[in-house]
């Protein structure tokens, strides 16, 4: 008799937006670890009040994805999550701010600032 363990996907791990322009980024990740994964969820929500539904692209088979129809000078939080067949992984975040001129203003990853304060 053997036993197959499966469980939830680890979260996709150094996220990173390249490319920023005006109204796309193109988004690059590494997966949480060597279990199978089905697809990625890339979910994106303009930073603004009142809050704005969010946007999202599921079952992406690759680890890149670009978000495009953004809108320039705006700052976005931007999750990415894992699923298998037992469901979504714990969310990998980011966030990114649009120019007009295509560079990016800064993007940071939420996880890395949480340790660093945590250091404190």
């Amino acid at each position: 008799m053997s036993v197959l363990c499966v469980a939830l996907p680890r979260a996709p791990v150094d996220l990173r937006a390249e490319n920023v322009g005006s109204t796309s980024a193109q988004l690059r990740w590494q997966p949480g670890s060597d279990d199978p994964v089905e697809s990625y969820t890339v979910r994106w929500q303009r930073r603004q009040l009142p809050r704005e539904p969010h946007s999202e692209v599921r079952d992406i088979v690759s680890t890149e994805h670009t978000v495009t129809e953004l809108v320039p000078y705006s700052t976005y939080e931007v999750d990415v999550v894992a699923v298998n067949n037992i469901g979504p992984s714990l969310p990998a975040s980011i966030v990114v701010t649009t120019s007009e001129d295509g560079k990016t203003f800064f993007t940071y990853n939420c996880l890395q600032i949480i340790r660093v304060l945590h250091l404190f």
